[in-house]
């Protein structure tokens, strides 16, 4: 009976100096792994802290592990990290991997790491999805590593990045540096260093609220691949890639694919005429703007610039049964400020008015072949498919008549001139068309920059005598024309509403002239549309 009370005396005993050590803090927890790796040790913490140090206290240099990302000491622990610590006088020999996928690391901390001699950064914080700070030390110098690959990819907290300590001027590799960096809202990076850097490819990939960025600068001339650069940023709507130069063979492909806010850009100041996909298959895929990207910079000649001839929403659902619009396919227009060539598939018009009696425009077609100037246009694409192109360029342009009246400018439009009636593409009642802007009753406009609008002289509308304010329609009737049928004598017009008189009279082989109404003219005006002996004509 004695034993058992002092049994129970010692139990008592000793629980009761363990609730005084849990008060007093003295008691340690087990580290969650621990281990070395050269002449450092590493052991993280119960509570998740990854803490590097030299061995012996003094200074200490990790081990070179390989390219796999399973290599990396702690790499069966890395989702247990919730903080990294690099004690001073750490000397690192790569960084491939080092904190990759630390899932629920908040906090990196290295003061005390030295990556003078490291060569390989690629993949170093790529996936730490919680990460939102980065401390970097005096010893952290990257101006020997070449691939730079991924450093940041999926850094899906990060609102900013500080790259002041990034030094790029040996880098080849920038591909995906910043992709999936989805709360990443401003960035400058002009201040790095590029003229080595081979692939930007990705870049900044899914930034989708990225709002600014600033390239200004960067030297690209050593690039070979730019595909999907600023694919999905969503929320970008305005950049400068001016200073770029796009050397021969780069790809380019979906540069700006799916970034559905992108209404300003201007483009590289230099692109190398054997560049032959540069932005495709699709620029503005997916554009919810209805506009054409905005277009400018210098195109040297022969250079070109590839971008999406998309769906235009305003028509997106449109049947185009209207006997006036019936080519079918998706429209749009554009207005573009530098030269810029037909893509197949495609099919551009310009706008001439015709006889003020006929309340009438005509569309005139353009070749795919052709180059056109400076001006707005029409854009038809008949097969619905969202891979055609334009290529803008500086080369021979096929002439357009000074009275083309579409007009379009590169900042927002507002035009209100007299004299003119004023009508955009839109659908009323389901139908695709010309019509008013709703309550300008046809005497203003406002449109955004880089979409064109029809500007009609009211001659062509009213007559030359009319007194009246106006007895304009709100929307009024079109024939398609070749551009190429202007300097022959016979016009190619595709679609043509007739009345029963005009079409008789239009079999007729007497000689007579007639109007489109069918009715005889006496005396006929030119660039105006005629019959004779069954065979439309514009009299020159």
């Amino acid at each position: 009976m004695k034993k058992k009370k002092q049994s129970n005396v010692k139990r008592l005993f000793l629980a009761f100096m363990f609730l005084i050590s849990l008060s007093s803090g003295n008691v340690a927890f087990a580290d969650i792994a621990s281990g070395t790796s050269g002449d450092c040790t590493w052991t993280i913490s119960d509570d998740g802290t990854l803490t590097i140090k030299p061995t012996n206290g003094t200074s200490g240099t990790l081990d070179a592990w390989g390219t796999a990302h399973s290599d990396v000491p702690w790499f069966n622990y890395k989702e247990q990290v919730t903080k990294v610590v690099v004690n001073a006088s750490v000397i690192a020999k790569i960084c491939r991997h080092m904190f990759r996928e630390m899932s629920s690391c908040t906090e990196i901390d290295l003061s005390g790491l030295t990556t003078t001699d490291v060569t390989d950064f690629a993949y170093i914080f790529m996936d730490c999805s919680k990460l939102t700070t980065i401390k970097y030390g005096d010893n952290f110098d990257t101006s020997k590593g070449l691939e730079m690959n991924s450093m940041f990819n999926g850094c899906s907290s990060m609102t900013t990045i500080d790259v002041s300590k990034i030094n790029t001027s040996s880098a080849t590799n920038l591909g995906h540096l910043f992709a999936y960096c989805s709360s990443l809202v401003s960035i400058d990076i002009s201040s790095l260093n590029t003229s080595n850097v081979k692939y930007f490819d990705n870049m900044f990939r899914n930034c989708s609220s990225l709002t600014s960025v600033n390239v200004n600068g960067l030297k690209t001339t050593s690039g070979t691949s730019f595909e999907g650069m600023f694919k999905y940023c969503s929320s970008l709507t305005k950049l400068d890639l001016s200073s770029f130069e796009i050397p021969a063979e780069a790809n380019g492909d979906s540069l700006f694919a799916r970034s559905t806010s992108l209404d300003s850009l201007v483009t590289p100041k230099t692109i190398d005429a054997s560049v032959t996909t540069l932005v495709a298959p699709c620029v503005m895929r997916d554009c919810t703007k209805g506009t054409i990207i905005a277009i400018g910079g210098a195109i040297p000649v022969g250079g070109h610039l590839l971008i999406c001839s998309y769906k235009p929403r305003t028509i997106l659902e449109a049947t185009l049964e209207d006997p006036t619009l019936k080519v079918g396919g998706y429209w749009g227009t554009f207005y573009t400020d530098i030269p810029v060539s037909v893509p197949s598939g495609v099919t551009v018009y310009y706008a001439i008015p015709y006889e003020k009696e006929l309340d009438m425009v005509a569309f005139v077609k353009v070749s795919s072949d052709e180059v056109l100037p400076k001006g707005g246009y029409l854009i038809n694409n008949t097969e619905s498919v969202e891979q055609n192109r334009f290529v803008f360029q500086s080369s021979a342009t096929v002439e357009i008549p000074e009275t083309n009246v579409f007009k379009g400018d590169t900042t927002k439009i507002e035009d209100s001139e007299d004299g003119y009636y004023y009508y955009y593409l839109t659908k009323y009642q389901g139908t695709p068309g010309f019509f008013w802007q709703s309550g300008t009753k046809g005497k203003s406009i406002t449109m955004d920059a880089y979409k064109c609008y029809l500007k009609v002289p009211k001659k062509y509308i009213e007559g030359e005598k009319s007194s009246t304010s106006s007895s304009a329609k709100s929307d009024f009737s079109y024939i398609f024309l070749n551009h190429e049928d202007l300097t022959e004598q016979t016009t190619g017009i595709n679609s043509l509403q007739q009345t029963d008189n005009a079409a008789k009279d239009a079999r007729a082989t007497d000689g007579i002239i007639y109007d489109l109404h069918g009715r005889k003219v006496e005396t006929m005006r030119q660039g105006a549309v005629y019959i004779k002996n069954g065979k439309i004509f514009i009299n020159r």
